[in-house]
């Protein structure tokens, strides 16, 4: 089967591997820790707790250093948003030509659904900003759980797409199934994060690896991955 993407442009889709863990290194140096319920960043309680009084606790005054913090990481979030969007819709577009079964409509699927995480990060970034934008007596739970539903639609999408990916390389029934399970795992342990928020840590460092994984692979051995993939 003919490859949809050439060993250069493999390559390219390597160095944008690597541009998805350093920009993910980016935004994480605004990260503000906080030991609020289960919540152990600022950026998750405001964007998944729901709760007025939670997000009031952790943001603090319209002038405060966390509001400050959080409004930059959400603009670099911007930039982050593109990097994921094309990692992982090449990704899905590559996969999508593995000589396994249904690895077509998955990776087709992986690259759709990860653009709709995209669409509602960006949503979610601009209700923190306005959330982010008030005085603390008018955050209200009604926002706070409007926002909570956009990000949960957001990460759902996201590791819907991880799933989808990992199905296809852990079908190859090889040794980049290695990669596959990782990020199964990071999948699975991540929609649990929804519920245990704990659980995000691990859930992130599993995709960081496997990305990694794949970053190493694209830009070092591209025509391995044509004869094995395509």
């Amino acid at each position: 089967m003919e490859c949809l993407l050439s060993a250069t442009e493999l390559r390219i889709l390597g160095g944008l591997a690597f541009a998805f863990i350093i920009l993910s290194v980016w935004v994480e140096q605004t990260a503000v820790k906080v030991d609020v319920n289960d919540f152990k960043r600022a950026g998750q309680a405001l964007q998944l707790s729901g709760s007025a009084a939670t997000v009031q606790i952790v943001i603090g005054g319209k002038e405060s250093d966390v509001r400050k913090k959080l409004g930059e990481g959400l603009r670099r979030d911007f930039v982050f948003i593109f990097s994921y969007v094309a990692l992982f819709v090449a990704l899905g577009l590559l996969f999508s030509q593995a000589n396994v079964s249904a690895a077509g409509w998955l990776g087709v699927a992986a690259a759709v659904v990860i653009i709709g995480a995209g669409a509602f990060d960006v949503i979610e970034n601009y209700k923190s900003f306005a959330i982010l934008a008030l005085d603390k007596d008018r955050i209200t739970d009604s926002l706070c759980q409007t926002l909570r539903t956009i990000s949960t639609m957001k990460w759902v999408l996201l590791f819907l797409t991880v799933a989808f990916e990992a199905v296809i390389l852990i079908k190859l029934m090889n040794w980049y199934s290695l990669i596959g399970v990782l990020m199964i795992l990071s999948a699975v342990v991540g929609f649990a994060s929804l519920r245990f928020h704990t659980l995000f840590t691990p859930a992130l460092l599993s995709l960081g690896f496997a990305v990694i994984a794949l970053g190493i692979i694209l830009l070092a051995a591209p025509q391995k991955i044509l004869r094995l993939i395509c």
